[in-house]
């Protein structure tokens, strides 16, 4: 009988290192800023200690019933309905932790790497080469981890020696998109004063107004021509939202 090869625990580590950089070190600093403001280290420290008390008990159990998975050996420990209950809701949770990591690892792909794809299309594709691994042997898939995990873990313990102790808090981020507000107003501001100048409406306010306010521009502009003298005196009034999504990332 063939003995199942197994993969080492350096290559379980290469794993798990490059899922949680992805997700964890690049995703996690502004949901816990977001989420516990000043007190994000200690949230991000209490997540942890949850998570490696996880990781404990599920070592032990995976020691105790080596050749049983955690569907199958729950039902001797609590007994066959409440380990069917408690199978469904791994199942659910593990199906809702997939489709956020896929959500993670798509809008990291997108910020980075394939900015003008629609995220939609990157999870997609990201989802459909998870099943079509899950079909094949996974010694091929941890090779591929063990190639790319230098260069994925030397440019981020570059990115962490760089910094310079700089404490990142919800009045931060919101201080930084207020400021970025005002510089992109005056920016748009001084670029419709050229086009205004010009008499060169390149937005479609025109088209815009001819639309949407239809009595307007049949008593008043009527034609394309008095519009573009209308365009030169109009006021325009502009908002600006910005929402910074995430932090850990720097452009190259």
């Amino acid at each position: 009988m063939k003995v199942p090869q197994q993969i080492t625990v350096i290559q379980v580590v290469t794993i798990l290192v490059s899922t949680i950089i992805g997700v964890g070190v690049l995703a996690l600093p502004l949901f816990a800023v977001r989420t516990a403001d000043s007190g994000a280290p200690f949230v991000t420290f209490l997540g942890t200690c949850l998570a490696f008390f996880g990781v404990i008990i599920i070592t032990i159990l995976g020691k105790r019933y080596p050749s049983k998975t955690i569907i199958i050996y729950s039902e001797d420990i609590i007994g066959k309905w409440l380990a069917r209950i408690g199978s469904l809701l791994v199942i659910g949770f593990f199906a809702v932790l997939t489709s956020l990591t896929a959500r993670e690892f798509g809008e990291v792909v997108v910020t980075a790497v394939l900015k003008s794809t629609p995220v939609e299309i990157t999870v997609i594709v990201m989802l459909l080469l998870a099943a079509i691994s899950t079909r094949s042997d996974i010694f091929t898939f941890t090779y591929i981890h063990q190639f790319y995990f230098p260069f994925l873990l030397v440019p981020v313990l570059e990115e962490k020696s760089n910094e310079k102790g700089l404490v990142i808090t919800s009045a931060l981020l919101e201080q930084i998109e207020r400021q970025d507000e005002q510089g992109a107003v005056k920016f748009y501001e001084g670029l419709i004063k050229q086009t205004q100048a010009k008499s060169a409406d390149i937005f479609g306010f025109g088209e815009y107004v001819r639309a949407m306010e239809r009595q307007y521009w049949n008593q008043k502009v009527k034609t394309k021509e008095r519009w573009q003298e209308m365009y030169k005196d109009i006021t325009v009034d502009l908002q600006v939202n910005i929402e910074i999504r995430r932090v850990g990332m720097k452009a190259r």
